[in-house]
């Protein structure tokens, strides 16, 4: 039996939640069953680590970016008031650090908020991604501005000496959409996840971005690359046409009506190597992903999968799961990643989840 939940409140929640709208949104599809979880990684028992709620009242948190800092984890995060008008939604990035990884404190002061005004960013900052190259902590961001309802976003970077007070890149956006639709990219980028690439030292970017076929009318989504040399100015990386690559796509192993893969999140291990976690996209109408997989590439460019389904959709993350941010430390892997809980149930739960990868797998 299809399970559908078509309520307009409650796509506006999962609006939200997404971050990422597109126009026609008003299609309802059947929900798909959920996948088996990976035996290489557990989840703890319980709920989220930060729930719906935590810190702020009313503040539905997603976007999770996690790096280990000197004696303490910090995680930087998207968080959205849900008492606002859903129409004018503003979204902010905020901070929580940790002794253990595990128990978090939010600190209800943003470190990045919408710019307002007529800025390409005004109503919405989030799914930030922080990267420390020295002494200096480099944020990636999507940022949006009138009621955001049209999905068109682009990407955003701004310094600190501290990662507490930020300063926004006057060369923002450094990233955004064109508007050939039958082009990798167009109309919006977003969910960046950033690494430095051992082989050379510079920035690659990832990010999200769509094209459309014009035979089907489907839109698909996929990961697609920059390069930087600075942090601020970035060359997307094309083919041998000189055509925006995608670099992750929808594995041949899935459905094809599929509608790609999303939320990048990346780290680079003492080979070298570059690993890529995303999130499986299955509709884009209203939008929904069902699992988290594992790529690994040795350039930074050419992935090949190495683990499928490393979260899946269940528990408290029944209904949506993405929003990887991997870390990798002492030989251990451990993977941050948002969720929530199918909305027709009586209690709504949302938030930030952990996933531990098991020593003894390979």
């Amino acid at each position: 039996m299809e399970n559908r939940d078509c309520r307009p409140g409650r796509r506006a929640a999962l609006l939200l939640a997404l971050l990422l709208a597109l126009p026609g949104a008003d299609t309802c599809e059947p929900r798909e069953p959920p996948a088996r979880p990976h035996p290489c990684w557990r989840e703890p028992p319980g709920g989220p680590l930060i729930g719906f709620g935590d810190g702020l009242p009313m503040v539905f948190w997603n976007d999770p970016s996690v790096r280990r800092d000197g004696d303490r984890y910090r995680m930087w995060l998207s968080g959205g008031d849900l008492r606002q008008d859903p129409d004018a939604l503003a979204v902010a990035i905020y901070e929580a650090t940790s002794p253990d990884g595990v128990a978090w404190t939010l600190d209800p002061e943003p470190r990045l908020r919408p710019a307002g005004g007529r800025a390409w960013d005004s109503l919405r900052t989030e799914t930030p991604e922080v990267l420390r190259v020295g002494d200096t902590y480099h944020l990636y961001y999507s940022g949006c501005t009138g009621t955001c309802e049209t999905g068109v976003y682009a990407i955003g970077h701004a310094t600190s000496s501290d990662g507490v007070h930020f300063r926004r890149d006057p060369a923002n956006p450094v990233i955004r959409g064109h508007d050939d639709t039958s082009r990798w990219g167009h109309s919006t980028a977003a969910e960046p996840a950033a690494v430095v690439r051992p082989s050379d030292g510079r920035i690659l970017l990832y990010f999200v971005g769509i094209r459309s076929h014009a035979d089907t009318g489907r839109t698909e989504f996929g990961i697609l690359a920059a390069v930087s040399d600075d942090g601020s100015r970035f060359r997307v990386v094309v083919d041998e046409d000189g055509e925006p690559l995608p670099v992750v796509r929808l594995a041949a192993e899935d459905p094809p009506e599929w509608a790609g893969v999303s939320h990048p999140g990346t780290f680079a291990d003492p080979s070298g190597r570059i690993h890529l976690f995303h999130s499986v996209v299955t509709h884009a109408s209203p939008f929904r992903t069902v699992r988290i997989d594992h790529r690994v590439s040795d350039d930074g460019l050419a992935f090949r999968e190495v683990e499928r389904g490393v979260v899946v959709r269940r528990r408290w993350h029944d209904h949506m799961v993405h929003a990887p941010s991997p870390l990798l430390e002492g030989g251990g892997l451990r993977l941050y990643f948002a969720g929530f809980i199918d909305l027709s149930r009586p209690r709504f739960r949302a938030g930030i989840g952990l996933a531990v990868r098991r020593p003894e797998c390979p």
